[in-house]
């Protein structure tokens, strides 16, 4: 009965992490400077990436694919610098559309911030609310930076190509789009010691992040080539390669599968 029941919670949990990955991700994108082509394709609505990110880390739980080796005491300080990087962002907390012309922050933060508050909501209920190692903190706000510096990379480099002409050379392209796409990947590896060792969701978690990893990198090498690329391709490929931010959280999901599926080490 009890390995029913977890494969319910566990087909449960797929399903809505299916379901905000491929569909819901479209919603929490920027709403400003789109053409009606575009809009067309794109739900007009805003989705709240704070909600996204909360239910991202709850699909997960019920996969059994996280590993709740923090107690909520070590995951306030990097909860509390998320909110920092969220408020110097102007990226909306609730349902609505992301302010023009301001940095907008990694779509790793969200997912990182609800994996946070699912795991300090688990502790809290195991009663770890009083254990604080500050080495477990300080990765924790690690990871946070990590999660947040592909997009400051990103906004920086564009800022420095629209100011000055100067700046636009084959030396720049190269930096946008092999050492930013390079950066996202690397900022989804480093949150995979947040998944816990679990064959099943890492094969699940391999398979959805191996397809948004080479959709998007197809998309950037549509961009580098000067084609239309898959943005107009049938769904849900186009819903994925839609919002380029998104490749962090696939190689997230990559990255965790992979980390998942690892073996045990025989002793000796």
């Amino acid at each position: 009965m009890k390995d029913s029941a977890r494969r319910v919670w566990f087909a449960l949990g797929f399903l809505l992490l299916l379901t905000l990955t491929l569909y819901v991700s479209l919603l929490i994108g920027p709403r400003v400077q789109l053409d009606q082509e575009t809009l067309d394709l794109v739900p007009a609505a805003s989705f709240s990436p704070l909600l996204f990110g909360v239910l991202f880390g709850l699909a997960l739980a019920l996969m059994d694919a996280l590993n709740y080796r923090f107690a909520p005491l070590e995951w306030l300080p990097a909860l509390l610098l998320c909110a920092l990087l969220w408020l110097q962002s102007g990226t909306p907390w609730g349902f609505s559309p992301y302010p023009e012309r301001r940095a907008q922050l990694s779509r790793l933060i969200p997912v990182f911030t609800g994996i946070g508050l699912i795991e300090a909501a688990e502790g809290l209920l195991r009663k770890k609310t009083f254990r604080f190692r500050p080495k477990a903190a300080a990765l924790l706000c690690g990871l946070a930076l990590l999660a947040a510096c592909c997009e400051w990379l990103y906004d920086g480099l564009y800022t420095l190509r629209i100011a000055s002409p100067a700046h636009r050379t084959s030396l720049s392209l190269l930096a946008m789009y092999v050492l930013v796409p390079l950066a996202r990947c690397l900022s989804g590896f480093a949150l995979a010691p947040l998944f816990s060792r679990s064959q099943t969701a890492g094969i699940c978690l391999i398979a959805l992040g191996t397809l948004g990893v080479a959709l998007q990198l197809a998309q950037w090498g549509a961009a580098i080539s000067g084609i239309e690329g898959l943005a107009f391709a049938p769904a849900p490929i186009n819903w994925i390669v839609y919002d380029l931010r998104m490749l962090p959280l696939h190689a997230s999901l990559l990255f965790g599968g992979l980390w998942g599926c690892r073996r045990e080490k025989k002793p000796g």
